[in-house]
């Protein structure tokens, strides 16, 4: 069951939890280190086609439900809701049974719709467009790219995809949705992709350049950093080509000092074209864009980590400082005008690996970290003793952090427990059930990679999983 929880004038909203029985398919329980996800293939995509409908359950309820009557005694029917308490689902208390599959609550969502493609995709990124920001009128589209970690080398793709008419999300009965709001209710989303070869090796991160969307870098299995320009691909999504778009186009730049494979990249918001990459044997390199549209290498890397870098993340107002963290528990401030030594080290940050960090663009500085041992923590840069706020909710390594780009306050959480939480840390801390600050609870996906707000669109998120993407928006945010 998806769980939602709405601290608004102090009233809470839990749905009730619904289990669906399905036959259970055959999957690899287990994912390595390194987050990587070998695995049989999804629902195909055909590369002949350009657009294919996003199929969603049917979630409404019956408005009449039969009256059984035995021996002068109704029997109640266990599909009414009325008769289930609201309460938020526990993994640790009600585990799901053989055959279980959760469901999710539509009241808990304005929005929720859902993707399969060929192969999981380890990474995406949300692709900046023209249709305006702080966007809330229905249908919403998006635009999103992501990398596949397939079976092997040659079928893996750059998918670069146009999700449009995704509407709000009709709830069950009892729903409040008046009549006059009905045109923009339930209607099936189209998703239009351009695949794209990548057959170096599966993508371990992927991301689109903030000033130049279509540019678009790739981590690759195989050590090296791509960096490709998908603008012919990007543009063919609104209008038809005049001309046939290669099949098997070429990096524009490939990157080849890492020794070894990395998870780490990041693009500067502040100096268009610069990009850091950082591998698993604690090296980190910057790529310096120059004229003519190519790229420089600065080959003496950045050496301070004793164990690999997880994460990278350049600071929203300063184009030469950058933040990483590393397997070695700690979290290192840069300066690249500086000598390649980190300027701060913020030791011993999480009891394990440090796995991801985010740096908030509203409120520059506090940065916020996720650990291996499931712990969620934000930073105080003027004060690096302790950390500002510690919340220990996930039982399993954090996956992702990403801070809201419209609510400085806000955050969103994915952990390999299945689960996407949303935090406001504006909210008094009290003594219940939940931690007061958390907002919403998402699930339903397993092995959730990464979880991205869209910039543009408020209060929406897009989720990568094993088992596919989805896009929501929780109906309390």
């Amino acid at each position: 069951k998806i769980a939602s929880m709405d601290v608004e004038g102090a009233q809470r909203t839990t749905p009730t939890k619904r289990k669906r029985q399905e036959e259970s398919s055959s999957k690899d329980d287990a994912l390595s280190k390194n987050r990587k996800i070998e695995n049989e293939p999804l629902a195909p995509i055909d590369d002949d086609k350009d657009i294919d409908m996003v199929q969603l359950e049917d979630v409404a309820v019956d408005s009449f439900e039969e009256e059984i009557f035995v021996d002068g005694t109704e029997l109640v029917d266990e599909n009414d809701e009325e008769m289930w308490e609201n309460k938020v689902w526990k993994p640790e208390e009600h585990p799901l049974g053989e055959g279980e599959k959760l469901d999710y609550d539509s009241s808990a969502y304005d929005m929720i719709h859902f993707m399969t493609v060929d192969w999981p995709c380890l990474s995406c990124d949300i692709i900046r467009d023209n249709l305006g920001t702080r966007r809330s009128r229905y249908p919403h589209t998006a635009y999103v790219v992501a990398g596949s970690q397939a079976d092997t080398a040659e079928n893996n793709r750059i998918l670069l995809m146009k999700v449009s008419d995704l509407y709000r999300t009709r709830h069950d009965s009892g729903s409040s949705d008046s009549e006059e709001n009905s045109f923009d209710l339930d209607d099936d989303p189209i998703l239009e992709y351009k695949s794209i070869p990548h057959s170096q090796g599966g993508i371990n991160k992927i991301r689109s350049m903030p000033q130049h969307p279509h540019i678009v870098a790739t981590w690759c299995e195989n050590s090296n950093v791509y960096i490709y320009n998908l603008e012919p691909y990007l543009n063919a999504l609104d209008t038809p080509p005049r001309r046939r778009l290669q099949k098997n186009p070429k990096p524009d730049y490939t990157f080849k000092a890492h020794p070894a494979e990395g998870w780490s990249l990041s693009w500067s918001n502040i100096i268009a074209g610069r990009l850091i990459s950082g591998d698993c044997s604690k090296n980190i390199y910057i790529n310096n864009p120059v004229e003519g549209g190519a790229w420089a290498t600065d080959y003496v890397p950045f050496i301070g980590h004793s164990a690999s870098v997880e994460d990278l993340r350049w600071s929203p107002s300063e184009g030469d400082v950058f933040a990483s963290c590393s397997v070695d528990k700690s979290i290192k401030l840069w300066d690249a005008r500086e000598s390649k030594n980190f300027v701060v080290s913020i030791d011993n940050a999480h009891s394990s690996d440090v796995n991801v960090i985010d740096w908030n663009e509203r409120k520059n500085f506090l940065l916020a970290s996720g650990g291996d041992d499931g712990s969620m923590k934000v930073w105080d840069l003027r004060d690096i003793t302790e950390p500002l706020y510690t919340f220990g909710f996930h039982k399993k390594p954090i996956t992702s952090i990403e801070w809201c780009p419209s609510e400085p306050s806000m955050i969103s959480v994915s952990s390999e427990d299945d689960s996407v939480t949303i935090w406001d840390l504006s909210l008094k801390s009290e003594e219940t059930e939940f931690p007061t600050q958390l907002l919403f609870i998402h699930r339903g996906q397993q092995y959730i990679k990464e979880a991205h707000w869209h910039k543009q669109i408020e209060g929406v998120l897009v989720t990568t999983a094993y088992d596919g993407f989805n896009v929501f928006k929780p109906s309390n945010i």
